[in-house]
């Protein structure tokens, strides 16, 4: 899980870390407690900058941002393993359910509301994680 972190070459999108941003401006980019962070489960839903590869429209490589939520399928210490919930309006490739893996420094908001993954909705959001994990 920890080797895994998504990367623009290999997957077309990369994490921003909230805590170096919190870090630049603390009074004004506010991000959950390591207290909040340590009490995450599978099932939590929790907001990621997603920094995105995109193509303008004179088909220039650009890239953008935008903040999405994840639904936590696994943790292992500070590292999760969860899927995307959002539609990204600046990037079709990128669709929800896709499975990501990121560290509890790229968690910059987190839903007091949690999913039930065993319902039949999340069935082939579960299948993929299979795929992945089993590489």
């Amino acid at each position: 899980m920890k080797n895994n972190l998504p990367t623009l070459e290999k997957d077309g999108y990369r994490l921003m870390s909230g805590t170096k941003l919190h870090e630049k401006s603390p009074s004004t980019f506010e991000i959950p407690s390591d207290d909040n962070k340590l009490k995450l489960q599978k099932g939590n839903l929790v907001k990621l900058i997603f920094e995105m590869k995109t193509i303008d429209e004179k088909g220039r490589e650009e890239l953008k941002g935008e903040r999405m939520w994840v639904i936590i399928a696994e943790r292992e210490d500070d590292w999760f393993t969860g899927f995307l919930d959002n539609q990204p309006v600046s990037a079709n490739d990128i669709k929800p359910g896709l499975v990501v893996h990121f560290n509890s420094e790229h968690i910059i908001d987190i839903n007091d509301f949690a999913v039930n993954l065993d319902e039949e909705k999340f069935k082939e959001y579960q299948k993929e994680l299979k795929k992945v994990t089993s590489n």
